[in-house]
């Protein structure tokens, strides 16, 4: 069980479609006022949300795809995280708990629109989109840290990636209902 199996290729391509599309929709025909509102310090911008959004999948990408495939194996280790997945469905896009960004964790992307933001955000997912199509890395015996679920593998990883950009579609729509936000 190593590999991605056709069903995983399936549930991941979905739930990475599902997630940006959410996304994309909640950036839709935002203003220049409405994309960089802020309801106070503590809370990001749509624009915020969605740079972090970005940051975090070439982040996540490039641990599933180089880093963890670079690791050796570990399946006794693997078999111990597969109930974690049903769990991460729930919990990642929940937002009755907030978590705080992991220390390094710093946005490189600082688009001034959603149609900066638009082109590099389909690019990078149709980058995690091909390798869940194409890759024959063993995913399922690659495990590394996550800072709240612990140990994931591979595949929750990239699931990780879907479930992380739903959360903070979430977010986005949260600005949006605050009073002050300009209609």
């Amino acid at each position: 069980m190593a590999q991605l199996t056709a069903e995983d290729r399936a549930f991941l391509t979905a739930q990475l479609n599902k997630s940006r599309d959410i996304v994309l929709k909640e950036i839709a025909g935002l203003r220049p006022d409405q994309w960089a509102f802020r309801p106070d310090e503590e809370t990001w911008s749509i624009g915020e949300c969605a740079d972090h959004i970005l940051t975090v999948e070439r982040r996540l990408f490039s641990l599933v795809s180089k880093a963890m495939q670079s690791a050796p194996a570990d399946p006794a280790r693997a078999v111990e995280v597969q109930h974690k997945t049903s769990k991460m469905l729930h919990a990642v896009p929940a937002r009755e708990v907030r978590v705080k960004v992991p220390p390094g964790v710093v946005n490189h992307s600082h688009s001034a629109s959603p149609e900066e933001f638009i082109g590099p955000f389909e690019q990078q997912r149709a980058v995690v989109l091909k390798y869940v199509a194409d890759t024959q890395d063993p995913l399922h015996d690659r495990v590394s840290p996550h800072m709240v679920f612990n140990d994931l593998d591979g595949c929750q990883w990239l699931l990780m990636i879907a479930l992380h950009s739903q959360r903070h579609a979430d977010q986005m729509a949260e600005v949006k209902r605050h009073a002050a936000y300009p209609k």
